[in-house]
C-alpha cells in the first residue's frame, strides 16, 4: 500500500508468524528515503535474500505474483547492511530471506512513497522551456565536460522562474543507449540518442541519478516551476533492461515470445528466422558490425529473431538513415492485417501506463510525448484516463504530425488526439510556414497566416483548443544558425527568430522556447555524428557556446537586448488576452490580413487583434530581416463603414474621440508618428482615409526590420 511519506523508519523486533522458536534473521532498522533504501539486519546464520516489488507493488496486471526478484544477495552471521540507491520510490518493496535449508525466515514489506506535484496545471496558455541538460550546461566537448542535473542549482531555477517559465521540459535525461551500456554498433555518435531508451524508469547515469532528480523536482516546485519529461511512446532502444528495483517484472521484452511475428502479449514486433544486422558505421571502439544484446555476459548474444526498427522498418538490416538504434513497440496494431487488437488490453498498454504513473508519483507534472501519431489513438484514450484518475493535474503535450503519411496510424488526427485527452499538440504547420518566410521561398501573404492556423478550424475554435507554437526545438534548426537564412548575420537571424516567435506565440495557444534561443545560440559547435546541420546535436558530446558564454559572464550588448526581448515576451504571454484561447463563445482574436492582404506591404507585414474585457491590442510583425518597411494598417475595407467590425472590437468610436497606440513589446512606450500634414480627428495623426468620420487606416510609418510590435489601444485623456 502507498503512503504519502517522505521518509519511512521501521523498527522490527518481533518474530514472524512462522513455527520457529525464534527468528534467526531480523530487521533492526529499515530506512527508505525517496529512491534510496537502507536496511540493517542481524542474522544468526548464513542466509540469502531477495528484494522485489511488494504485495501492493505495481498496479500493472502484466506483473505476476509473486514478483520476480530484482536483486539478490547473501547474509553472513552477525550484522549486515543492504544499501540500494536505485529503487522505484512509489512502489512497495519486499525483502524475503531464506536460510541454507531453503526455509523462509523473513518476509518484510517496505512501503513506497507517493509524492505528486503540489502545483496545479497552468490555467490558459503555458510557457514551456526546453532544456537539454547534457549540452545546455556543458563546459566543453567530451563526456567529462557535459552537463548534469546538479547544474540546475537553485539560482538557475530561480532565474528561469523569473524569466517567465511555467514548465521546464528536461530533455534527454531518461536513461538512453550509450557506449557504456549498449553495444556501440547501435549507438549513434559518442553520446547516443536521447530517444533510444534502455530504461524507462531510470535517469541517465552520465547526468545524475534518481535521487538527484527527486531533489531537483522538489527544488523546482519550490520556485513555482513545473517539470515535464519526455515520454517516448513509439520505441525503446534495441534492448531494454531496467535495474530499478521494483520494476524488473515489467521490463520490456522480458516475457515476449519472439517466435510470433505479432502477438498482443509481446512488447515488440519480430522477424522470425532473421538476425538483426546493424548498418555499417564509422570505426570506433566496440564497433564490429555485430550487435551484442548483452555486453555483460561472455560471448555474443545476437538479436535473433530481429525486432522491427522504430521507424516502422520491418527488415532485419535497416539502413544508416533509419532509427536502427531503436525497436518499435507493439500496442496491438497488426501491420500485416492493418487491424488493431485491443481486447484484452495489450501488455504494452499496462507497462506504459505504469511508466507514466511512476514519474508522476515522483512529482513530475506532465510529459512531452514523443511521436504520438505512430501509437494507436485507442491507447491514448486509455492512457490519459488512467493517468488522470490518480493525477488529474497532468499536463500532456504531443509531438505529432498529420503530415507524416508513412508512420501515422489510421484514426489519428490532431483533433482526435486532443479529444483523447491531450492538453496540446505541436502546431508544426505554422512553424514550417514561418520557416519558409525566413528562408525566402515564401512571402508572408502567401502563408495565409494567421487565419490558416489550425487554431481557427471551426471544431478547434468551438472547443478553444490550445496548440503549442514554436520557432525552435531540438528537432528543428536554431533560428540563429546559418541554416535559418545564410544571407543574414547571426544577430539578424536571432532578431528575426525572436520576431517570428513573438508573432506565433501571441496567437491563442501555448509557447515553447528552446533553451539557448534567448541567448542567440547558433549550434556552431559541431558533433562528429550529427555534423553541421544547425541543430544542437542529441547524439554528440557538444556544448552550446552562447549559453556557456552567458553563464560565464561573457554577455554582449546584442545578447542582453535579445534576452530582454524574450523576457518581455514571456511576461506579456502570461497576461490576458494573450494567455486565453479563442473560442466560439468567447472570441479573443481577429485576423486583419483579409483586409490588408492585397496591399504591397503584406509581403512582409502581418497583423491581428487580441482582445479581452477592456484590453485591446494590435500585433504587427515585419518579417523583412534587413529593411524597415513603411506601412499603413487598414482596419476597414471601405471608407464609410466599419466593414469587418474591427473598429467596434478595438473600441474605436465614430465620435471624434482620439486614441493612443502604444507599443508594449519591441519598443516599449513607442507610438506611431503621424504622416506629415495630417491633423484630422479620429486616430490621432494617423488617418490615411476618412469618410463620414470613420477612420480606416493606422499609419505606422517605418515598421522596424525583424520586429513584432504589440500596440495597446486606449483612449486619449
Amino acid at each position: 500500500m502507498m503512503h504519502k511519506l517522505g521518509k519511512l523508519l521501521v523498527l522490527l523486533l518481533t518474530s514472524l508468524p512462522y513455527n520457529n522458536a525464534y527468528s534467526r534473521v531480523e530487521v533492526l532498522q529499515g530506512e527508505r528515503e525517496r529512491s534510496r533504501l537502507v536496511i540493517d539486519l542481524k542474522s544468526d546464520e548464513t542466509a540469502s535474500w531477495i528484494l522485489r516489488a511488494g504485495p501492493a507493488g505495481s498496479p500493472s496486471a502484466a506483473a505476476k505474483s509473486p514478483q520476480p526478484s530484482c536483486v539478490t544477495g547473501s547474509l553472513k552471521p552477525g550484522l549486515s547492511k543492504i544499501i540500494q540507491e536505485k529503487t522505484a520510490s512509489p512502489t512497495d518493496l519486499e525483502l524475503v530471506v531464506y536460510n541454507n535449508d531453503g526455509k523462509l525466515v523473513l518476509q518484510q514489506n517496505f512501503p513506497g512513497s507517493l509524492r505528486p506535484s503540489p502545483l496545479k496545471k497552468v490555467k490558459g496558455a503555458a510557457r514551456i522551456y526546453q532544456l537539454e541538460v547534457r549540452t545546455y550546461f556543458a563546459k566543453g566537448q567530451g563526456s567529462r565536460q557535459q552537463g548534469r542535473l546538479a547544474d540546475l542549482t537553485n539560482e538557475r531555477l530561480r532565474e528561469l522562474a523569473q524569466f517567465g517559465v511555467d514548465y521546464l521540459w528536461l530533455t534527454g535525461i531518461i536513461e538512453h543507449g550509450t557506449p557504456t551500456n549498449t553495444d556501440p554498433d547501435v549507438v549513434k555518435g559518442e553520446a547516443g540518442s536521447y530517444y533510444a531508451i534502455v530504461d524507462k524508469w531510470d535517469v541517465s547515469a552520465d547526468q545524475g541519478d534518481l535521487n538527484e532528480l527527486d531533489d531537483l523536482i522538489a527544488r523546482a516546485h519550490s520556485q513555482g516551476l513545473r517539470i515535464l519529461l519526455d515520454f517516448v511512446s513509439n520505441h525503446t532502444a534495441r534492448h531494454h533492461q531496467t535495474d530499478v528495483i521494483g520494476k524488473c517484472g515489467l521490463d520490456f521484452g522480458k516475457n515476449d515470445q519472439p517466435a510470433f511475428a505479432f502477438s498482443t502479449l509481446n512488447n515488440y514486433y519480430y522477424l522470425p528466422g532473421q538476425t538483426f544486422v546493424p548498418p555499417p558505421q564509422r570505426s570506433g571502439a566496440g564497433r564490429d558490425g555485430v550487435f551484442d544484446m548483452d555486453l555483460l555476459n561472455p560471448g555474443i548474444q545476437t538479436e535473433s529473431p530481429a525486432k522491427a526498427t522504430g521507424n516502422d522498418i520491418f527488415v532485419a538490416s535497416p539502413g544508416q538513415n533509419d532509427w536502427y538504434e531503436t525497436a518499435k513497440l507493439n500496442y496491438g496494431w497488426d501491420y500485416q492485417r492493418k487491424q488493431g487488437f485491443y481486447t484484452p488490453i495489450p501488455g504494452t498498454w499496462l507497462q506504459m501506463v505504469d511508466v507514466g504513473k511512476y514519474w508522476l508519483a515522483k512529482g513530475v507534472d506532465g510529459f512531452r510525448v514523443d511521436f504520438a501519431h505512430s501509437v494507436p489513438i485507442e491507447f491514448w484514450r486509455y492512457f490519459t484516463k488512467e493517468l488522470r484518475q490518480d493525477f488529474p493535474e497532468t499536463f500532456l503535450v504531443a509531438e505529432a504530425y498529420e503530415s507524416d503519411l508513412t508512420m501515422k496510424l489510421p484514426g489519428f488526427s490532431y483533433k482526435n488526439l486532443l479529444a483523447a485527452g491531450f492538453d496540446s499538440v505541436y502546431e508544426s504547420s505554422t512553424y514550417w510556414k514561418m520557416r519558409g518566410v525566413a528562408e525566402r521561398p515564401w512571402t508572408m501573404n502567401q502563408t495565409g497566416l494567421p487565419g490558416s492556423s489550425l487554431t481557427f478550424d471551426p471544431e478547434m475554435l468551438q472547443k478553444g483548443s490550445m496548440l503549442t507554437r514554436y520557432m525552435e526545438n531540438h528537432d528543428e534548426i536554431r533560428v540563429a544558425s546559418k541554416f535559418f537564412n545564410p544571407n543574414l548575420d547571426q544577430a539578424q537571424r536571432s532578431q528575426l527568430g525572436w520576431a517570428m516567435t513573438a508573432y506565433l506565440s501571441l496567437l491563442p495557444g501555448h509557447l515553447l522556447i528552446h533553451g539557448g534561443q534567448e541567448f542567440g545560440e547558433d549550434a556552431n559547435v559541431i558533433g562528429d555524428f550529427a555534423g553541421d546541420n544547425g541543430r544542437t546535436s542529441i547524439f554528440d558530446f557538444v556544448y552550446q557556446e552562447k549559453v556557456r558564454n552567458w553563464f560565464q559572464g561573457l554577455r554582449t550588448d546584442v545578447q542582453l537586448k535579445l534576452w530582454q526581448r524574450y523576457e518581455t515576451l514571456l511576461k506579456l504571454k502570461a497576461q490576458a488576452p494573450f494567455n486565453l484561447p479563442d473560442q466560439t463563445n468567447q472570441r479573443t482574436f481577429v485576423d486583419l490580413m483579409g483586409i490588408n492582404l492585397n496591399r504591397f506591404q503584406s509581403q512582409w507585414i502581418s497583423a491581428y487583434v487580441r482582445y479581452a474585457d477592456s484590453k485591446r491590442y494590435l500585433v504587427i510583425t515585419n518579417t523583412d530581416p534587413s529593411q524597415d518597411r513603411e506601412a499603413t494598417l487598414h482596419l476597414t475595407r471601405e471608407n464609410d463603414r466599419d466593414s469587418d467590425g474591427v473598429l467596434k472590437i478595438l473600441g474605436i468610436a465614430n465620435n471624434g474621440t482620439r486614441y493612443i497606440f502604444k507599443d508594449q513589446l519591441f519598443r516599449v512606450g513607442w507610438q506611431p508618428n503621424p504622416p506629415e500634414g495630417s491633423n484630422g480627428p479620429g486616430i490621432p495623426g494617423s488617418v490615411l482615409f476618412q469618410a463620414s468620420g470613420i477612420p480606416s487606416g493606422l499609419y505606422l510609418g517605418q515598421v522596424p526590420k525583424g520586429s513584432t510590435m504589440v500596440l495597446e489601444v486606449t483612449q486619449a485623456d
